[in-house]
């Protein structure tokens, strides 16, 4: 299929929606035309791919199960499911035009810039130095990476998941929690020096099994994006290497088979967390369970269209953590520039930027100031700042970065490190905020590492 023939498809489809009742038909059939799409070059596409199995999984999933069953999973926990069909229709059309808009943007970011990966970076003696420095990191974070993990599992296995959300407290000293939080950032910037298969292998593997112990918190997110973002990476580098792929074939098969037994253990570990019975839970059971409890992020997208006009004031969702960076920090305190914001409180909710937080706060205050929360999505918030303006603007900057990911992750280290943190972002996105990879790269500890790291490669390695 070429590619402009696509963008006509699409926005055929597109155009007939609107002038027509749309449905969860039309929607479903633009997600699975620009699925194919990036099947037929999934080795230059994967990023776009993995971004559109968590569309449908946390927004048109739940609308799919509801289309051929009637015997519906309970959802105890969904306060807010039924909409007026004005709201549900603005849901449709909403999620309709970002599909659209993120693919034109995909299409623009594949037109502009160079078209060849390739690795420029990875011999240098800097790369050589910044990967070893890295290395080192990962493997030191890593011990209290796990301490602090295994302080959380226990404690939400001897009280229940929704417990530990809302009674957790750290015990462990400070430094454990400090050097834990650079984990991921240092197998980040290990990865993004490019090194050989042997030398990532245990990186990955660290990387892998630290999401694993954190899947048994109760929280499945935590085990899916550190999934894809390996998978992202390994069909980036397979690419750079054809004849000694990263990714074979029969690994690709693998995952496909593999994928519904995913979404099985996914189900099976939210009845384990919630205390219900697994007995007579059949694999159809469960998949269909999985998608219907996750898929419900567009009722985040229709509160924000209901209560539009009643919005707290000067609050900028799409990018609100950047202005928090520096909230109870010594920094923020010098400058001036401390919101005093204490998480899960009246204040948060109403004046952090954060709208998970409000949305919670207002449909269930206590939920909420126990720690508890019921998430976000990317285009709920761009409504919310700027209407459908926002709801296209975003969108096709998250297409046109899509695109330019594989280009990005083998043209420089410090660039490949962002641009691990972007792809996090964007494939949480539709259950949570698409540039909250601001806050991460802005961190200042990450910053002041960085540096410590880039000075101390330049120093040893003598380069300029």
């Amino acid at each position: 299929m070429g590619k402009e023939l696509l963008a006509l498809l699409v926005i055929t489809i597109v155009v007939l929606s609107f002038l027509t009742e749309i449905g969860t038909f039309s929607v479903i059939l633009l997600w699975i035309v620009l699925l194919l799409y990036t099947i037929k070059d999934l080795d230059n596409r994967i990023a776009f791919f993995a971004f559109l199995i968590s569309f449908f999984t946390f927004l048109l999933g739940r609308f799919l199960v509801q289309s051929f069953t009637t015997v519906l999973p309970d959802d105890t926990f969904n306060l807010y499911i039924d909409f007026k069909p004005t709201t549900e229709s603005f849901i449709f059309k909403s999620i309709l035009v970002s599909l659209c808009v993120v693919y034109i943007g995909y299409y623009w970011g594949q037109k502009v810039g160079s078209k060849n990966i390739k690795v420029i970076h990875n011999t240098t003696n800097y790369a050589i130095k910044v990967r070893t420095f890295s290395k080192w990191l990962v493997y030191l974070t890593f011990v209290f990476d796990f301490i602090e993990t295994l302080e959380r599992v226990s404690y939400a296995w001897s009280n229940g998941y929704f417990e530990y959300y809302m009674g957790f407290e750290q015990n462990l000293p400070y430094l454990v929690y400090k050097l834990s939080s650079f984990f991921v950032f240092a197998v980040f910037l290990f990865l993004a020096s490019l090194p050989s298969k042997k030398e990532a292998k245990i990186v990955i593997y660290l990387y892998l099994f630290s999401a694993f112990v954190r899947f048994l918190i109760g929280a499945r997110g935590a085990i899916i994006y550190p999934l894809f973002i390996v998978l992202i990476y390994l069909f980036i580098r397979s690419t750079l290497s054809p004849d000694d792929p990263w990714i074979t074939k029969k690994a690709k098969r693998a995952i496909v088979i593999a994928a519904p037994l995913v979404c099985v253990g996914m189900a099976a570990m939210g009845l384990v967390r919630n205390g219900n019975s697994t007995e007579g839970f059949t694999m159809v059971d469960a998949i269909i369970a999985f998608f219907f409890k996750q898929g419900t992020s567009y009722q985040i997208i229709g509160f924000v269209y209901d209560n539009a006009n009643t919005m707290p004031p000067g609050q900028i969702y799409s990018i609100g953590r950047v202005f928090h960076i520096f909230d109870g920090s010594i920094i923020g305190q010098v400058l001036g520039i401390d919101h005093n914001l204490t998480a899960q409180t009246v204040d948060y909710a109403i004046k952090g930027d954060e709208l998970g937080s409000y949305v919670t706060y207002l449909y269930n205050e206590t939920i909420y100031l126990n720690g508890g929360g019921y998430g976000s999505c990317y285009i709920a918030e761009a409504y919310a700042d700027l209407k459908w303006f926002g709801i296209c603007l975003v969108n096709f900057i998250m297409g046109y970065i899509l695109a330019r990911i594989p280009y990005w992750m083998t043209n420089r280290i410090w660039l490949t490190t962002i641009s691990f943190f972007i792809l996090y972002s964007f494939i949480r996105a539709p259950r949570g905020s698409a540039f909250d990879f601001l806050g991460e790269v802005l961190n200042i500890n990450y910053v002041l590492m960085a540096l410590l790291i880039h000075v101390a490669a330049k120093y040893t390695s003598k380069s300029k």
